[in-house]
């Protein structure tokens, strides 16, 4: 496997800036090389002193990465097509965007749209966000939207995060997507090693022809890092108990 990266960012001033990225990959020993624009994006920035927005092709990361993630260990990485505008004073920060998938990286056919409204509180000592995503992929049949929030913070020598998710909308056409997720994670700093513990659960169908889908599906997260290195199982029809 390999991944190499080439980057030039331009300022032309306090507003407007510029970012090009072009990625080259391997996929597999012996297999050729993938050559793309992994980034390509326009950027304004301070509008009003409060507002930024990106109009191109950029890398999304949200919260902790269980529900948005550029993907960043993989050799092919995570992109989206579209634009989005961030709202930012003081300790909080609004986002707010409308992309596309980009086919080969992290997107699979090109007929999928992805929206969301992220909001996000920097406070002490703990960090709340609340987000809402709408998902649309014509190839899954998938027409749902994704409600959550997320607090983590610290306290003494301990920190922690919880999360917890819902699904509302259509799959398959005639059926209601009704599903949940949760995932906690604490950790102890003992100053020689840090021990910790976590819970992930994850709705799967209980009955599939009661015209309801119960099955949780994943968004863009991070799987490999909070699901096993192995890429077994995923965030869906899981309860999963984790000592680290």
């Amino acid at each position: 496997l390999l991944r190499g990266r080439v980057n030039v960012h331009t300022v032309v001033d306090d507003l407007v800036s510029g970012f090009v990225e072009l990625q080259e990959s391997v996929g597999a020993q012996g297999a050729p090389s993938t050559d793309t624009l992994h980034q390509g994006y326009l950027a304004l920035s301070g509008l009003a002193d409060v507002i930024d927005v990106q109009v191109g092709r950029m890398e999304l990361q949200y919260g902790n990465q269980r529900m948005v993630s550029p993907l960043d260990w993989s050799n092919f990485a995570r992109a989206w097509d579209g634009a989005r505008v961030q709202f930012h004073s003081g300790e909080f920060a609004v986002d707010l965007f409308g992309t596309q998938p980009v086919a080969g990286q992290g997107g699979v056919t090109g007929n999928e749209d992805f929206y969301g409204l992220y909001a996000q509180w920097n406070g002490e000592p703990v960090q709340v966000d609340l987000y809402a995503f709408k998902r649309r992929d014509l190839r899954l049949l998938i027409d749902d939207y994704t409600y959550g929030g997320l607090v983590e913070g610290s306290v003494e020598m301990f920190r922690f995060d919880l999360e917890g998710a819902i699904q509302t909308g259509d799959r398959a056409v005639v059926l209601d997507a009704q599903a949940f997720a949760l995932a906690a994670r604490v950790f102890a700093d003992l100053e020689v090693i840090e021990l910790g513990a976590a819970f992930e659960w994850a709705s799967g169908d209980s009955n599939p022809l009661d015209g309801d889908s119960e099955t949780f599906i994943p968004l863009f997260n991070f799987a490999h890092a909070y699901q096993g290195y192995a890429d077994i199982v995923v965030w869906q029809n899981l309860q999963d108990v984790i000592l680290m």
